[in-house]
């Protein structure tokens, strides 16, 4: 209560109302909650206060004071009034802002708003026995990827074709030779295959290794520092024992020339296969003749005095299994038939019998290259990708047989899934083929549509015909912005038409600018422009390039290097400017990681926004996408002014390397409605609708990786569709998100009641490591699985736990260590690095970078967001905490160096992680 009596208790006629006060004596309790609710907004906010209820809209509305629901405030000098009051009444009530101020008794009454007063209105709507059920779209199911079949290819003999087919004596022999049944078994002399001498010597041998598997079996039982399970036969050398029994039998079978009596029947049938080679029928030669790589001379290997033996079962045994039999054959008769193969090769080719030649190469040698490159020469272009494709050879051989063949198509599918455009343009150029210059161009094509159009210039450039669309995407790169972008600018003023007046204006604001995250794109300019032909328009902007460039090294930002920036100040012919340069770089700026103690940031309860934000992604050319849910997405300049507003919805934003496209996605249910952005031409367009359960927040343009179901897959961004480039089914349940760098995918699974940490290789998505990772602590205390995975770094978890019981004694530690988050190294155990407040909870998954982690955690009165460094300690150090008075749901991203906050209540702050500064400080 304060003394000023106002003149006018209530307002008159029609006022901006921002907010509405009930009072509880006229209208009572549930009557204001059903007017509240009536008049309800997105992102309002209620107080209960000592003599009624506060609703705080979200922006004014026009009302009539008549007409009101309840008593309109409107907003003066921060202070909510619910009457006029005149400058002299302002100042002698000189309340703080965020007060509401209405007339009781005909005195000016005041009350302070805080967050202890905040109403919780979702706690009004009574849900007790009200059951959630999932909801489904009446129409049909959204379809998931398409992956691309690949291409059936045929055999070799059916590809090279007047091949004549091979006997059923041959494949009989080759079936033996790899553990498989025959086509014609004899059961009639089956009981006299069985006794042999390597059934006597088999069973003497296999009591010796049943006694040394005994101790194979507790090796077994071990767990690895991965806390994977491990065979001792995956890494322990034969047993001495077992190699010198293995040496005595073959020396005994040897001296007493059993060894010819027992492989009579191998004998005879490479004797007649080489007197057909050698009496010229070449014909049955081919239908009978011995793939070398059927035929081993290992001495370590069993020898097989019979025809091999066919395995009992196909059971895996967990202790390992000795090689299967071989024929065993002396290094003088396998090079033997070496040089009878390359002879009738040789007899071949000059026949001009190409097709029989090039089996031999690829089937009885197996030198699969060398038949590629000879089906090439001999003009058979389709039969020789076929065969690199069906034999697995490097994928930049694949793309370039396939795009020589005239098979373009396949070659740029195989292309983008291997990411082997760069060997084989270089394996045709090198070649000086007539298409090399055609798949160069493909090439840049295929960045271009990506969106990394700055690689795509660097592509094309050499085709002296392109030149001026690779002037056309410098434009586009110089756009988007960042280092790419920087480097095409200074390449613009050299190359393109009138470059320098253009693009004059541009490079002097980047170059005159003092922002930190600029600091990059400067140091890519300047060398960039050292590098061009001089000219008078380039010297001049070399002169103040040497100026920025000194600039942000006087600050301790990353430079040019000494030699570099005399090259800089050559170049730009100033012998003043070069007389100035100091000797020495000053020294290098304090980095984030260097400070002892953490950067602290605090945000105050009245310091927010209008706008729910679901997510913000700062993108190189300091412009910021704004994902606001239903209300659609907007671009914003460095100051907050609105450049573009797109209309689809938009919860989340994947955003491409070069900042120049994303993918925009908006939760229906399980469903997600998806749109891709091109940030130049500021269109957006709708895409489709998918099932997506976790998926990367970045992407190199043309492939996006998302999991869907327990299945993994490598999404193709440019096409029409959802169409997948590679699958991994049944990988299990994903519990945590995706760590991507730029050669590995990295997450974790819970499949067959046990947790897998994987390693993928990009962009082929070859398996590099699978870990069986023992959880932190019992299942039943969990929640919610949140587990953040990253090679470098360990394994976080920072699942959500069931509030602890009422305990005591021994249950007292559970439940006291349910409430941690716990950190590991990939290579020890869990270790505890983080105690969380008792009434504070994660609100999301973790957010893990190469260098960075950050967490989000919530309490009743703040929310914290804690970024740590692990970039020189085993234990993550804690490097910024960024408070902000009372609930919200944040959003959290690590780009690079910079780190990206927003919420719902209008909060955009970005940080530059290198030097801990904050570079954006907006409320939308």
């Amino acid at each position: 209560m304060t003394n000023v009596k106002p003149s006018l208790l209530v307002h008159r006629g029609s006022v901006p109302a921002v907010a509405f006060f009930f009072a509880l004596s006229i209208t009572g309790k549930d009557e204001a909650i059903r007017r509240i609710l009536s008049i309800w907004k997105p992102n309002s906010r209620v107080y209960r206060l000592k003599k009624g209820i506060l609703l705080v809209l979200p922006r004014p509305v026009l009302v009539s004071v008549g007409e009101a629901l309840g008593l309109p405030l409107i907003r003066r000098r921060g202070l909510l009034a619910g009457m006029p009051l005149t400058e002299k009444e302002m100042n002698t009530i000189g309340q703080s802002v965020e007060t509401l101020i209405i007339s009781e008794g005909g005195t000016a009454s005041t009350e302070q708003l805080s967050d202890e007063s905040r109403e919780l209105v979702h706690k009004w709507i009574a849900t007790d026995g009200l059951k959630f059920v999932l909801g489904r779209s009446l129409g049909n199911e959204p379809p998931g990827p398409v992956v691309a079949k690949p291409v059936e290819l045929p055999t070799v003999r059916e590809t090279l074709g007047r091949i004549p087919a091979p006997p059923l004596e041959l494949k009989n022999l080759l079936a033996r030779l790899k553990g498989e049944p025959e086509s014609n078994k004899q059961e009639r002399f089956d009981w006299l295959r069985r006794i042999s001498f390597q059934g006597m010597t088999g069973a003497a041998r296999g009591f010796i290794r049943r006694i040394g598997g005994l101790r194979l079996r507790s090796d077994y039982q071990a767990q690895s520092l991965t806390g994977s399970r491990q065979s001792g036969l995956a890494t322990r050398a034969p047993a001495k024992f077992s190699l010198w029994l293995t040496s005595a039998i073959y020396k005994i079978v040897m001296a007493t020339r059993l060894a010819r009596a027992l492989g009579w029947r191998q004998g005879r049938y490479l004797s007649r296969v080489m007197q057909m080679f050698e009496n010229g029928d070449v014909d049955e030669a081919l239908r009978h003749a011995i793939p070398l790589s059927s035929i081993s001379d290992s001495p370590i290997l069993k020898m097989n005095f019979g025809l091999p033996g066919v395995r009992q079962d196909l059971r895996l045994s967990p202790f390992g299994r000795s090689p299967s039999s071989t024929m065993l054959l002396g290094q003088s008769l396998y090079s033997r038939l070496n040089q009878l193969y390359r002879s009738t090769f040789q007899r071949l080719e000059a026949q001009g019998r190409i097709a029989e030649a090039a089996f031999v190469l690829a089937e009885l040698l197996r030198a699969n290259e060398e038949a590629v490159a000879f089906l090439e020469r001999n003009g058979r272009l389709r039969e020789a990708a076929e065969i690199a494709e069906a034999r697995e050879l490097a994928p930049e051989i694949i793309v370039r047989q396939w795009f020589v063949a005239g098979e373009k198509e396949r070659a740029i599918q195989v292309a983008r899934r291997t990411g082997a455009f760069h060997g084989a343009v270089l394996r045709l150029e090198k070649s000086r083929h007539p298409a090399a210059p055609e798949l160069r161009k493909l090439w840049a094509h295929s960045l271009a549509d990506a969106g990394n159009v700055a690689i795509a210039v660097d592509v094309l450039w050499p085709l002296e015909s392109e030149r001026s669309t690779a002037v056309e995407w410098m434009r586009r790169a110089a756009a988007i912005g960042g280092r790419p972008g920087a480097r095409s600018l200074a390449r613009l003023i050299s190359v393109a038409r009138d470059g320098y007046a253009e693009f004059r204006t541009q490079a002097i604001e980047l170059l005159q600018s003092d922002s930190v995250e600029e600091a990059p794109a400067r140091r890519e300019f300047a060398e960039t422009l050292s590098k061009e032909p001089r000219s008078p328009q380039t010297q001049t902007l070399a002169r103040i390039a040497a100026r920025a460039i000194l600039r942000d090294a006087g600050q301790g930002l990353p430079s040019l290097g000494p030699f570099p920036l005399r090259q800089l100040v050559d170049y730009s012919g100033d012998g003043a400017l070069r007389a100035d340069v100091p000797p020495r770089s000053p020294g290098r700026r304090i980095q984030l990681n260097d400070l002892d103690a953490a950067q602290q940031y605090s945000i105050a309860a009245n310091d927010r926004g209008s706008t729910q934000i679901s997510e913000a992604a700062l993108l190189p050319n300091g412009t910021c996408a704004v994902a606001m849910g239903e209300a659609g997405l907007k671009l914003i300049t460095r100051d907050g002014r609105t450049i573009a507003h797109f209309d689809e919805p938009a919860d989340r934003v994947v955003v491409s390397d070069s900042g120049g496209k994303f993918i925009t996605m908006a939760r229906r249910g399980s469903v997600c409605c998806l749109s891709r952005v091109d940030v130049e031409s500021r269109r957006i367009a709708p895409w489709c609708h998918a099932e997506i359960s976790r998926f990367t927040t970045t992407f190199d343009g043309a492939t996006w990786y998302i999991a869907s179901g327990q299945d993994l897959y490598a999404i193709d961004a440019t096409s029409h569709r959802l169409d997948a480039l590679w699958r991994i089914p049944d990988l299990g349940h994903f519990v945590g998100p995706f760590t991507l760098a730029s050669t590995k995918l990295e997450f974790v699974t819970y499949k067959d009641k046990n947790f897998w940490f994987w390693e993928y290789q990009l962009p082929q998505l070859r398996l590099r490591n699978k870990t069986l990772l023992p959880f932190s602590r019992p299942l039943d205390t969990v929640r919610e699985i949140r587990l953040g995975s990253c090679s470098e770094s360990g394994i976080f978890d920072c699942s959500a736990v069931f509030p602890p019981q009422e305990t005591t004694g021994a249950d007292t530690a559970v439940a006291l260590a349910a409430r941690q988050i716990l950190f590991r190294k990939t290579n020890g155990g869990w270790t505890e690095f983080l105690a969380i407040e008792t009434d504070e909870q994660v609100l999301a998954d973790p957010v893990i970078a190469s260098n960075w982690l950050a967490l989000c955690l919530a309490s009743k009165s703040a929310t914290r967001i804690l970024v740590y460094g692990y970039s020189k300690r085993a234990k993550p150090a804690l490097r910024i905490e960024i408070r902000i008075e009372g609930r919200c749901n944040p959003s959290v991203r690590v780009d690079g160096s910079l780190l990206t906050i927003s919420d719902d209540l209008g909060h955009l702050r970005a940080y530059e992680l290198t030097y801990g500064e904050q570079v954006r400080d907006l409320n939308l």
